[in-house]
């Protein structure tokens, strides 16, 4: 019955299109060695749910790969190969990755008689609703929460005018581009490298970052339009969520089915050779609609103030939830008549987003809040706990520590807040320990992470910011002057270095030495005789916390 209902409501929505005469695109699928027992279901899916297409391409590694109803393309039938990327990076785990962007981008110029128009669907991303992408002739971007600083450095590499336009991500698993774009991009970059696009695409990433994520050509598009070609473009939300299996009975627009969700690709989503057209998706109510690796590390609460997803072994936020209460509820709740409503707020360690949420809760359709956690395995959480509560448009989260200078930096190995057990270790091997994650500071031997200051966050109309940095406040804030004279907003912040946390700021003078100016920067004084705030309240609730207010 329900594959019925959909088939009824795609054909009103075709006969819609029909009428109102919108163009057609095509859709391309790029099919890794990866991609192979899951790309069945997924054409399925597309021809099920998406809405105004003409062909599906699957632009495949291996040329034997068929899905009914589908054309393939050999990958090799490209201008650009793997062996390019590999002549011009060098061989690494990461080619692969690089190389799919390459082929989304050239799908336009390399694939006989596509149309003008063409949507780009990762392979492990599946439609569940019917849905369009085209509206009043202009084409229709979804968008993400993600924020990697790499990929917008890689972007004004290839042309200073190329710069983050939107305040969401273009990352969102699939794209939808137009040639005539393309080739405004295309000639824009050759034109100032006087290269071939390919060879200044790939040679500008940076180096360090060649084993990593060190670009992005939905980024790169997605900006681009919405920089240039704005009035020929349309932001549009649809709900969705990164996850291990494929419900087939969902309020989400659309899953992607990621491997860092799954144990086992093919075996949590149960693909056969058979599962080739609509009808046969309907073999059961749900595809897996468990997350494996979420019954091994994962606890699971449903609060008054939506669903939040916790390591099993997280020490004292684990434990409140566990208790029945909601982490840091009653010092939030004392905020709110110090929450504009009307403005931002930026939050700076937001842990797996708890007081994000409440934050978001407080504040008006069209203000955000903006929230930075350094640690990557918190940051995928706090992802995790934004998408399954369909917040990704009103929280922005940010993989950056914050601190007084804009580069590198490093975390804590030892968990000096908790049990002083190796962090690393806890996350992994170790997670059957309990670790305190939310009270790991900057130090040294730990994870390797990005870092920002205030100043260069280019934020605006910032109302409230709450800063929870182990020991790092001074430094934090010591860049942030400029933000702070703009905008005067309320600030929470933990007072380590002179009350009991003190452990934790010397942990941080230690492991930076020299910025020992930074160090001593006072902020209470700073707001209360630089900027006239009219209150400071320490010991605020009877914590570590210190409340300034203007």
């Amino acid at each position: 019955m329900f594959i019925i209902e959909q088939k009824i409501i795609k054909i009103v929505y075709g006969i819609i299109i029909l009428f109102m005469k919108e163009r057609l695109f095509d859709v391309v699928v790029p099919v890794g060695p990866n991609d192979v027992n899951m790309v069945k279901m997924q054409t399925a899916f597309i021809k099920l749910n998406v809405i105004g297409y003409r062909n599906i391409y699957l632009v495949c590694y291996d040329p034997n790969v068929t899905c009914d109803g589908c054309i393939t393309i050999d990958e090799n039938s490209f201008p650009y190969t793997m062996k390019d990327v590999i002549a011009i990076q060098g061989k690494t785990e990461r080619n692969g990755w690089y190389f799919q962007q390459i082929l989304k981008l050239f799908a336009g110029f390399a694939i006989p008689n596509i149309l003008d128009t063409y949507l780009v669907i990762d392979a492990d991303t599946f439609f569940l609703k019917p849905t369009t992408f085209i509206e009043d002739g202009k084409c229709l971007y979804g968008f993400g929460i993600e924020y990697h600083k790499p990929y917008f450095d890689h972007m004004s590499t290839l042309h200073e005018g190329f710069s983050k336009i939107v305040d969401r991500s273009g990352i969102c698993h699939h794209m939808m581009f137009e040639i005539r774009f393309l080739r405004e991009i295309v000639n824009i970059v050759e034109r100032k490298h006087n290269d071939d696009f390919v060879n200044i695409f790939l040679n500008c990433v940076n180096k360090t970052a060649l084993t990593g994520s060190g670009a992005s050509e939905y980024e790169l598009y997605f900006n681009y339009v919405f920089k240039f070609h704005k009035d020929d473009v349309k932001l549009r939300p649809l709900t969705w969520c990164n996850s291990a299996g494929i419900p087939i009975r969902s309020e989400l627009d659309y899953v992607s089915v990621h491997y860092y969700l799954e144990n086992n690709t093919t075996e949590s989503v149960n693909t056969t050779e058979s599962v080739n057209t609509t009808e046969s998706v309907n073999t059961t109510e749900s595809v897996n609609t468990t997350e494996s690796d979420v019954t091994d590390k994962y606890n699971h609460f449903d609060t008054m103030y939506g669903k939040i997803t916790l390591y099993k072994n997280e020490k004292v936020i684990g434990n409140c939830f566990k208790n029945g209460d909601y982490w840091d509820e009653d010092v939030v709740r004392i905020l709110k008549p110090y929450i504009n409503p009307n403005a931002n707020l930026l939050e700076i360690g937001g842990h797996c987003g708890t007081s994000s949420i409440l934050y978001a809760s407080m504040l008006n359709q069209s203000n955000k809040v903006y929230v930075y956690e350094p640690q990557f395995n918190m940051y995928k959480l706090l992802v995790k706990n934004i998408n399954q509560n369909n917040l990704q448009d009103k929280i922005i989260p940010y993989n950056y520590g914050v601190f007084c200078y804009t580069g590198k930096g490093t975390m804590n190995n030892i968990d000096l807040d908790g049990g002083r057990g190796n962090v690393t270790k806890r996350y992994n091997e170790e997670s059957h320990l309990e670790c305190n994650f939310g009270g790991i500071s900057l130090g040294t031997d730990g994870e390797s992470i990005d870092m920002i200051t205030v100043d260069d966050m280019g934020l605006e109309n910032i109302g409230f910011i709450h800063c929870d940095a182990q020991g790092a406040e001074n430094f934090i804030f010591s860049k942030a002057m400029k933000t702070l004279k703009k905008y005067k907003p309320v600030i929470l912040y933990e007072d380590n270095e002179h009350v009991w946390g003190r452990y934790l700021y010397n942990t941080v003078c230690n492991a930076y030495p020299e910025y020992a100016k930074e160090s001593k920067f006072d902020l209470k004084k700073f707001c209360m005789e630089e900027l006239n705030y009219s209150k400071c309240i320490e010991r605020f609730n009877d914590s570590i916390d210190t409340l300034l207010i203007p």
